[in-house]
């Protein structure tokens, strides 16, 4: 799994899977590289994963009521769906996909 890192506001090097921080919806990434990692990292530790209950889970349901947060390997393990998304970011737990 290759790494993506950007600095944190201290300016100390923030280093993460880049298939988590290109579905983290904070994170983005650029011609200067990645931005915006150490804010999903913060965020990220106080969410717990939907599917194996361990800390980190960045990637969120868009439906607005639905609490799913999961990390990437663990939404890729339920069948969602990171290949056909037109707009951006968008991602739905398996609950909400059927009707997108």
């Amino acid at each position: 799994m290759a790494a993506a890192a950007s600095e944190d506001p201290s300016g100390r090097l923030v280093y993460v899977h880049a298939e988590c921080a290109m579905w983290s919806p904070e994170v983005g990434r650029d011609r200067k590289g990645w931005f915006n990692i150490s804010k999903a990292v913060k965020r990220g530790r106080m969410l717990k994963c939907s599917a194996c209950k361990k800390a980190g889970a960045t990637i969120g349901c868009q439906v607005k009521t639905c609490r799913v947060t999961m990390h990437w390997h663990c939404c890729t393990g339920t069948g969602w769906d990171f290949h056909h998304c037109s707009q951006g970011k968008s991602y739905y737990c398996i609950d909400h996909r059927e009707s997108r």
